[in-house]
């Protein structure tokens, strides 16, 4: 493995601040740390402190026809989190180009030589 790479669960807590950081209520640390545990208890897994349910219900009509309904439910992104994110989304996009970039011309001279 590349000594460079991590997952994304493992940071090297580095915190960027552009000039939108005093709009938003969140370093970029700490709203990482959010959507990580987000992804982990509610959206990707099924946690006991989720918040996500899902069930049946049969349901016989008067008739003697029988339904299966199917629910489910989760707690919704907060809204109030979408600027943060947006642009956290946005810086982080912009590094990773920069990245690419260093990248390609490590390969070009490597190429070259």
């Amino acid at each position: 493995m590349n000594p460079e790479s991590r997952s994304i669960d493992t940071g090297r807590g580095r915190r960027a601040r552009g000039a939108n950081a005093a709009r938003h209520p969140f370093d970029d640390r700490a709203l990482h740390d959010h959507l990580i545990t987000l992804r982990h208890k509610t959206y990707a897994h099924t946690d006991t402190q989720s918040g996500r349910s899902a069930g049946t219900s049969s349901l016989t009509t008067s008739a003697g026809i029988a339904h299966t309904t199917y629910s489910e439910g989760w707690w919704a992104f907060p809204r109030e989190w979408i600027p943060a994110v947006a642009d956290l989304c946005s810086r982080q996009a912009q590094r990773f180009r920069e990245e690419a970039a260093k990248i390609d011309a490590q390969l070009a001279e490597t190429d070259a030589a």
